[in-house]
């Protein structure tokens, strides 16, 4: 069993859910997400959620938006403006 524990931290503070989300791996991001371990709230040493981290993120429209919509279905609940998120997708 490969688990991931979402409580785990790097120098930067970052989980394996930020992690994942700064580097555009979509099929890490799904199975952190499927663990039932990912906090989607925590924040790193800058203060960002994986949401954020996202929102923040050089990746590639198509990337950042499978990630960022991921993350909304499985409920994350960031300070990110609804007006924010709602702009990013009317640009898809």
């Amino acid at each position: 069993d490969r688990s991931i524990t979402g409580d785990l931290i790097d120098i930067e503070g970052q989980t394996p859910l930020h992690a994942a989300v700064a580097q555009g791996r979509v099929d890490v991001v799904q199975h952190v997400l499927a663990s039932e371990k990912a906090n989607l709230e925590a924040r790193d040493f800058r203060g960002l959620t994986p949401l954020q981290v996202a929102f923040k993120s050089q990746l590639p429209v198509q990337t950042k938006s499978v990630i960022i919509h991921a993350l909304l279905e499985a409920g994350a609940n960031s300070e990110v403006k609804s007006k924010k998120i709602f702009r990013f997708f009317l640009k898809l």
